[in-house]
């Protein structure tokens, strides 16, 4: 972004540099955006955490008055402040659901159609005296008012009841009509609830390190899951010079700008049943991944095989760093233990009211 706000680098050098900034659409005019933006100057906070795909966070450098991002969204960005979260929803959803993506950064459109964020806070107005705003209807409002509890309470008990495959398989049919509706169950039972769902928001929020699953002492469960061997075995050394580290098992191309996902290669782990060795090249694995994992889907994406196709050799033009070879272990681990809090985010959607009330989630 320091190439592209600098005068000095022409259009024609910066369409090298960086193609997709000068890709000229229908609503797009690349030389004239640049022209006012040159005028205008970087804006230091621009660049801000932005999460692009699943448990996929990257950087993205966001500007509200150009058509540089395409769609400016500035109800999207006020509201994306420090400290604030956002649930994913949609009102309809035409395959099996598989939405209530948490997020602590901006994000993008999730698959087919129009993803929306409904945050936990809204940004000051003139009537809040500066302060953040708690996101509520007025009937969220009055149940919290009657069992004591306050909105982060609720956001993360809706967290939970959308991760729980009892809540999804018995509401399949109204999940794909309309907006999910959530029980409001007792106090003891929100409470319990939301711890749970307090679990899954740290699971899926890669920003957010988990004790126990991507640092300090990895649970046992967890320690062989999507660990990086050789195909000789473990006393063959990985290395990084001798191209261990590329991803080049056709996990994906770029075409016209566009990242295109490949089949790549997979094959039963030995010795173990019902898990995979996901391969990065002919010499290289991440061995041991559930396939139950592997076949994971969060926001119409397969997440793992979304994440690969987006760091293939092609597409990046470079190998893999260690720190992405571990973070695909530490995203194997997420997902592994995501999978294991079914049978407890059940039981606490079980322990609910038999009759609910349905309240739409509210945006804005």
């Amino acid at each position: 972004m320091r190439q592209y706000f600098d005068p000095a680098v022409s259009d024609a050098q910066m369409a090298v540099l960086a193609p997709a900034l000068m890709d000229a659409t229908q609503r797009f005019d690349p030389v004239a955006t640049r022209r006012i933006l040159l005028r205008r100057g970087i804006n230091p906070n621009g660049i801000v955490p932005f999460m692009y795909r699943p448990l996929d966070v990257r950087w993205l450098y966001w500007d509200g008055e150009t058509k540089l991002l395409d769609e400016k969204r500035p109800e999207f960005k006020r509201n994306g402040f420090e400290g604030n979260m956002w649930l994913e929803a949609r009102q309809r959803i035409v395959t099996d659901f598989d939405r209530g993506l948490f997020t602590t950064a901006l994000a993008d459109n999730l698959g087919a159609g129009c993803s929306n964020y409904f945050p936990l806070y809204l940004a000051p107005d003139i009537t809040s005296n500066g302060a953040r705003r708690e996101s509520l209807s007025g009937r969220a409002r009055a149940y919290l008012a009657a069992v004591g509890a306050g909105a982060e309470t609720l956001f993360y008990h809706a967290l939970a009841v959308l991760h729980a495959p009892a809540y999804r398989t018995a509401n399949a049919g109204a999940l794909r009509q309309d907006w999910p509706r959530l029980p409001p169950p007792p106090a003891a039972a929100l409470a319990a609830s939301a711890a749970l769902g307090r679990q899954v928001g740290a699971l899926l929020d890669v920003r957010q390190p988990v004790p126990g699953v991507t640092h300090g002492a990895i649970a046992a469960a967890l320690r062989l899951l999507g660990t990086m061997r050789h195909r000789a075995g473990a006393h063959e050394q990985l290395d990084s010079a001798a191209g261990h580290f590329g991803l080049r098992a056709r996990w994906g191309t770029r075409a016209h700008g566009t990242v295109m996902p490949g089949n790549g290669r997979t094959s039963p782990t030995p010795d173990l049943p019902g898990h995979l060795d996901v391969w990065l090249n002919d010499d290289a694995c991440w061995g041991a991944v559930p396939a139950a994992v592997w076949a994971t889907t969060l926001g119409g994406y397969p997440v793992l095989k979304k994440w690969l196709s987006y760091r293939a050799a092609p597409v990046l033009a470079r190998d893999l760093r260690l720190d992405e070879v571990q973070e695909f272990t530490r995203l194997v681990r997420r997902l592994a233990t995501l999978r294991a809090l079914a049978p407890a985010l059940d039981a606490a959607y079980a322990g609910g009211p038999a009759a609910s009330v349905g309240v739409a989630p509210q945006p804005g």
